[in-house]
């Protein structure tokens, strides 16, 4: 008998484990067929017209990329594109404004039809064309003219450089779409309610062969995949609306991957034999959003009592079950454009209510001020509770305003509490890509409901180190200008970052390399295999 014990390890620089560890190695098993459990089923499997994180990870099964990214989030590699365009491989023009893409030679459909730049080139037109619903065109606007000069090339032309773009155009930053098969869907006037949706024919590893709405969706391995046949035979996603069903159905051995779970599951997980405990990086931050277009949210003395009057460590250990990690500013510690040397102001009660002091707030003449959050997440709801017990200790009185997510989260003219910038301050959440442009939540430009610049924040000095980071394809160069932004932040505080969230995921210990990146955990899916 092998005996197993509880240890931590770290996947590539990016994924914690915490789980038991066997050190037998054990052979994989031949046609073996994988059990993975959702708790969002798909509105359609077409992969533009995804709706949610968990409808890309679901298409990434079927549908490919021109690019993603490794394990580590840092390093972005080629899965349809022959190499990842840049200046030294002369894909990036001189003056930022063309970008070439080279694809790969023997790449079919899995209908048999060949893979080739018209396919590209037709997504593009589909993403852009204003009858189908698509999530997002932020950064597929940029792009003035799009051609293929021969079978294996597609070259976009830009308005003006944009650093973003060659993750941005059919890879995982902002909204990752998949490749789309021009000869089956060519002719048809938006792509809104075909069978394709239903029954899609991709480039990817596996293929769709069944799927029964309100269960499950069922798919084969693709022998002809481009990269390597599958070690899998056959993938079954299965759908539960309720997380702890699916902690359940791990507990029964009913499924060996529970994917994109909440905290308390971590703490169910940690127990259950024979499986462990993934934690996944995500870009993006749980925590407090000022108004700034109101008094107090526009009062700087405010907005810093309030910071060091937060425990945020033990905040992110107690609520999160140890998931997340104390964040500074927005941008979370994995991502190659953290500036290291940023520190927030530390926790000091004291501190705060001296500083309230001056301003003529004390024990006796407390600051009354509401606080907006979401009742849909139980983890929302226990920190809104534990941030007023904070508050209060520095003479701050909290009024607790409760909404639905459709309210809270809505748009400005159906009554959107943060669209609409109905609050005061807010605790909230903020998903990016595996980008760090947060132009869209701190330009002037972006202030909603043109953006989601939820604070009504404006600062030149921030608008100018934005331009300057979009503008320029030179890594070390974006780097030093978000240095420069996250300094800016909190300087000025429109936002109180308490943590930085991963993702939990329960795995079977026999599901050897899952190495998910930071944004799309199914990426490398062809490479999976059971013991």
């Amino acid at each position: 008998m092998t005996t197993c014990r509880i240890v931590a390890a770290v996947l590539s620089a990016s994924v914690a484990l915490l789980a038991p560890g066997c050190s037998r190695a054990v052979a994989p098993v031949p046609n073996a067929s994988l059990r993975v459990g959702f708790s969002t089923e798909p509105h359609s499997l077409n992969p533009v017209l995804m709706q949610n994180g968990q409808e890309m990870v679901i298409d990434r099964f079927f549908s490919d990329p021109l690019t993603s990214y490794d394990p580590s989030g840092g390093r972005v590699v080629p899965i349809l594109a022959a190499r990842v365009p840049t200046r030294e491989n002369g894909d990036i023009s001189a003056n930022g404004k063309l970008i070439t893409f080279h694809l790969r030679h023997g790449v079919r459909w899995q209908d048999g039809a060949p893979f080739d730049s018209a396919d590209v080139v037709f997504t593009f037109h589909q993403v852009m064309n204003p009858a189908n619903n698509v999530v997002s065109r932020i950064g597929y606007d940029h792009v003035t003219a799009v051609d293929a000069p021969d079978a294996y090339t597609v070259r976009f032309r830009l308005a003006r450089p944009y650093a973003p773009i060659v993750t941005t155009l059919f890879g995982d930053a902002n909204t990752p779409y998949g490749i789309l098969p021009a000869h089956l869907l060519r002719g048809h006037l938006s792509l809104g309610r075909l069978p394709f949706d239903q029954m899609p024919v991709g480039t990817g590893p596996f293929r769709v062969v069944r799927w029964q709405r309100g269960d499950r969706i069922e798919l084969e391995a693709n022998p002809h995949y481009f990269l390597g046949t599958p070690k899998l035979q056959r993938v079954t996603i299965v759908f539960a609306r309720e997380e702890q069903t699916l902690v359940t159905m791990v507990r029964a051995h009913e499924i060996d991957w529970a994917a994109e779970l909440g905290p308390p599951a971590a703490a169910a997980g940690r127990s259950i034999a024979g499986y462990q405990v993934v934690l996944v990086p995500q870009n993006r931050w749980y925590g407090l959003m000022f108004n700034m277009a109101r008094p107090i949210g526009s009062a700087g003395a405010v907005r810093r009592a309030i910071e060091l009057g937060i425990d945020k460590r033990t905040l992110a250990r107690s609520l999160t079950y140890g998931t997340a990690l104390p964040a500074t500013q927005d941008l979370p510690s994995f991502l190659w454009a953290y500036p290291k040397v940023l520190r927030s102001s530390p926790y000091d009660p004291a501190a705060a209510r001296a500083l309230l002091a001056r301003s003529g707030w004390t024990a006796a003449r407390p600051l009354h001020i509401d606080l907006a959050f979401s009742t849909n997440s139980d983890v929302t709801r226990r920190a809104v509770v534990a941030l007023q017990s904070m508050l209060a200790n520095v003479n701050i009185t909290v009024q607790l305003r409760g909404y639905t997510n459709e309210l809270f989260t809505g748009p400005a003219q159906l009554g959107g509490i943060l669209s609409g910038g109905r609050f005061d301050l807010a605790l909230a959440r903020i998903l990016n890509g595996p980008e760090p442009d947060n132009s869209a939540e701190y330009s002037c430009a972006a202030v909603s409901p043109n953006g989601y610049n939820f604070m009504r924040y404006c600062s030149a000095e921030m608008d100018r180190w934005q331009t300057a980071a979009l503008a320029s394809y030179d890594r070390p160069v974006r780097a030093a200008a978000y240095g420069h932004i996250e300094a800016i932040l909190e300087r000025d505080l429109p936002q109180i970052p308490i943590w930085w969230p991963r993702d939990v995921h329960l795995v079977a210990t026999n599901l050897q390399n899952f190495t998910p990146n930071p944004f799309v955990e199914t990426w490398n899916a062809y490479r999976w295999s059971l013991r």
